[in-house]
């Protein structure tokens, strides 16, 4: 450690001499400039934290040694989520949501890829520093994929190889918020977007589909809407070329807002648009072409139901009308947000559950026969909140879950994907324990240090104040803390505004405007000779013109030319 009498001295050396500004200078100069130079390289460098991957307590496996169902958390220490997930044609899957934790940006774009345990095989951000979010993907004919979301206010696609490295990525804007909810590769090759805008359209947000060329090129656009609030959630290519879209209509139907199904023609012209709902508020988030040629949509309800908020399942011919519908729940909240065919014609529905979960709120996986009638369901979920968004079916007639997970993982919330078998049978999750794997998501845009950026600041501030002080050293006895500046004559430090040093008994000049004594910068009034500290005699004189001792007007004393 450094001795006081070497700092004695080493003050001292400062009040020698005429050089002791540059000496102050120099030495804050250094002392920048080395801050910098560590702080700085974390500023353009990929981060290097660690991705957290929490694994069930068992797995459970099959006579060929093949795991049947698990689950398995993705994410780091800040909130990281999953929207949608596929089964890749090797087996694995690939889930595409959001990530607080890793990227460029506020909030990046994440895609995992896993094996067919569920072992994550590498995983990419991709962002600008903005608050991007990825909401669906899709496995294309070239064996990448395809992403749609959000970017800055802007519809975004992405599109990437089999490992996910970026490929092209193309924003499609307006001057309001736009946002691409669902992307699904077309039978040319091209793709197809749903969502919703703010920027083009009737009312306040409409519907809006994009068609573009198999390099993310415009071909063509349709928005559908009123003059109030319409939003797209869903959008498939049909067996006559057109598409079908699913969503909600504020302008349309007989409620607050009901779901909306519109079908078109291969340029997105509408050939039919169809109401379902009650007086209240209806949804739609999620819709399948039946192996009938007509349609299956997935929502919530608050104008049917047993509670505020149903499961609501609409069954549709191939022209839109009512077939049936069913509502599921209990005497809390429950949502649909996925529906799909499963291989027996039944249906198979994922949502949220408030009603049958061990917390706040749990995944609900929920079966049904080809009329919609109940079978079976179940329940995912630990103490806290828990939010199911996507399923499918696996080629083991199991399915594959995605969404996110507060009760368990290491972080505010991590990415959660729930193997099942055919029966919604999975394992029960461990306790929030989270081994590390070696390396961290990849990404394709330069990384900003949030933290790097404040260390930086904190060093200029403490750098400005240090200079602001110059040769004041902050001291402390017991729990007393003050500044203290050294003695003139024997470099011992003194507490700011003694009259004398203890330890050789030098009496010091004290100033005629504060009573403070002077070991800084001072001058001499030229009426008086009585000294005072610079910076108080210009504040003294601005206000009153006249010198503080013997009243002698000083309006013409150029203080600032003035020596001491």
């Amino acid at each position: 450690m450094v001795s006081m009498r070497g700092l004695r001295g080493f003050f001292k050396s400062l009040r020698q001499g005429k050089k002791s500004k540059q000496v102050v200078f120099t030495t804050l100069l250094l002392f920048l400039t080395v801050s910098v130079i560590f702080v700085l390289p974390s500023l353009s460098t990929e981060k290097t934290t660690e991705i957290n991957t929490s694994t069930a307590f068992i797995q459970i496996t099959s006579k060929a040694n093949e795991t049947i169902y698990w689950n398995k958390t993705y994410g780091g220490s800040d909130g990281d989520y999953g929207y949608c997930v596929k089964q890749t044609a090797d087996g694995g899957y690939i889930v595409v949501g959001s990530t607080y934790s890793y990227g460029a940006g506020q909030e990046d774009v994440w895609l995992v890829k896993t094996d067919p345990s569920g072992n994550r095989e590498w995983s990419k951000t991709y962002g600008r520093g903005w608050n991007d979010y990825g909401y669906f993907v899709e496995q294309t004919s070239d064996g990448g994929y395809i992403i749609t979301g959000y970017y800055g206010g802007d519809v975004w696609l992405v599109k990437t190889d089999g490992m996910g490295n970026e490929m092209w990525n193309n924003s499609y804007r307006g001057s309001y918020t736009d946002c691409g909810e669902c992307v699904k590769q077309t039978s040319e090759g091209g793709y197809i977007i749903v969502g919703y805008t703010q920027s083009f359209g009737a009312g306040g947000k409409d519907v809006w589909l994009i068609k573009t060329d198999e390099n993310g090129s415009h071909q063509w656009n349709k928005t559908y809407g009123g003059t109030e609030y319409d939003s797209g959630s869903c959008v498939v290519q049909t067996s006559d070329g057109g598409f079908i879209v699913a969503g909600w209509t504020s302008s349309f139907g007989a409620g607050h807002t009901d779901v909306w199904l519109i079908k078109t023609d291969t340029s997105g012209n509408m050939t039919w648009n169809r109401t379902y709902g009650g007086t209240s508020s209806d949804l739609s988030y999620s819709v399948v072409q039946t192996s009938d040629g007509g349609y299956i949509v997935v929502g919530t309800t608050e104008s049917y139901g047993t509670s505020y908020v149903d499961v609501l399942l609409i069954k549709t011919n191939s022209s839109g009308h009512h077939e049936w519908d069913k509502t599921y729940g209990g005497t809390n909240h429950d949502r649909g947000c996925c529906v799909l065919q499963d291989d027996d014609g039944g249906y198979v529905i994922l949502g949220n559950t408030e009603s049958f979960s061990a917390g706040y709120n749990d995944f609900w996986l929920v079966k049904t026969d080809e009329n919609g009638n109940h079978q079976w369901d179940k329940a995912y979920g630990g103490t806290n909140d828990d939010y199911g968004y996507w399923v499918e079916q696996t080629t083991d007639g199991g399915y594959i879950l995605t969404g996110y997970t507060l009760s368990y993982g290491g972080g505010d919330s991590n990415v959660w994907l729930i193997k099942t078998d055919a029966n919604g049978v999975s394992v029960n999750p461990s306790p929030p324990v989270n081994p590390s794997s070696p390396d961290s998501p990849q990404s394709t845009y330069p990384t900003i240090n949030y933290y790097g950026v404040l260390a930086v600041v904190i060093v200029l501030f403490l750098g400005i104040f240090f200079f602001a002080i110059r040769d004041k050293v902050k001291i402390s006895i017991g729990k007393r803390v003050f500044y203290a500046l050294p003695c003139p004559v024997c470099g011992a430090f003194i507490k700011m505004g003694a009259i004398s040093c203890n330890d050789c008994g030098e009496e010091f000049q004290t100033c005629v405007v504060c009573n403070l004594s002077i070991l800084e910068d001072s001058i001499n009034t030229p009426c008086c000779q009585s000294f005072a500290h610079r910076s108080h005699l210009r504040e003294w004189l601005k206000i009153k013109g006249k010198c503080p001792n013997c009243g002698e007007k000083l309006e013409e004393w150029d203080i600032t030319k003035s020596e001491n």
